[in-house]
């Protein structure tokens, strides 16, 4: 009887060895990876930062109509609220598309999601994502996300919408690295 629980105690004790080694690896792999992802993003937003705002106008557009990595409703003419104080480059992205998003509800701006913020004057609320509000102020053409009635960095997320939605198609490219 006594070799029966002996035996029982060495097999649970090799079993949470290799459950703690398994755990060991997994965790160095996800730092590995995450490591991967940071370094794969640094690299990234930097040249998005080397671009133009015209240059990221145009990648953007691309990348809006053609690839999955978006949901975008097409513009139907309808009027753009508060579009004297928005900047040009949310006019002219909301004149062709009503509403931009990603499959898996992590963001989405568009034209029903604008008003004004009342709570934190001056900003001009133009969607959400994950983190709190996406917005605006008049006449900027940085992007803000406001959390808990305050901007997260009081310069701007991005310096234009153009840039946010490239960095989210990078982010993704980054989640994709094996």
């Amino acid at each position: 009887m006594f070799n029966g629980i002996q035996q029982y105690l060495d097999e649970r004790k090799q079993r949470r060895e290799r459950a703690r080694a398994d755990r060991e690896q997994f965790e160095a792999e996800t730092q590995a990876h995450q490591q991967q992802v940071e370094a794969f993003m640094d690299v990234r937003r930097d040249e998005i930062r080397k671009l133009t705002i015209d240059e990221a106008r145009i990648q953007t557009f691309e990348l809006l109509d053609n690839t999955d990595l978006f949901e975008v409703k097409p513009a139907l003419g309808q009027s753009i609220p508060l579009e004297d104080q928005l900047p040009p480059s949310i006019r002219e992205l909301f004149s062709k598309y009503s509403s931009i998003g990603d499959p898996w509800g992590t963001f989405l701006i568009g034209v029903g999601s604008i008003e004004r913020l009342k709570r934190t004057p001056p900003f001009i609320r133009i969607g959400s994502d994950e983190l709190g509000e996406v917005a605006v102020k008049p006449g900027d053409e940085r992007i803000y996300v406001i959390y808990r009635q305050k901007p997260l960095n009081a310069d701007g997320s991005d310096r234009h919408v153009y840039e946010f939605l490239l960095r989210f198609a990078a982010w993704q490219d980054a989640e994709s690295i094996n």
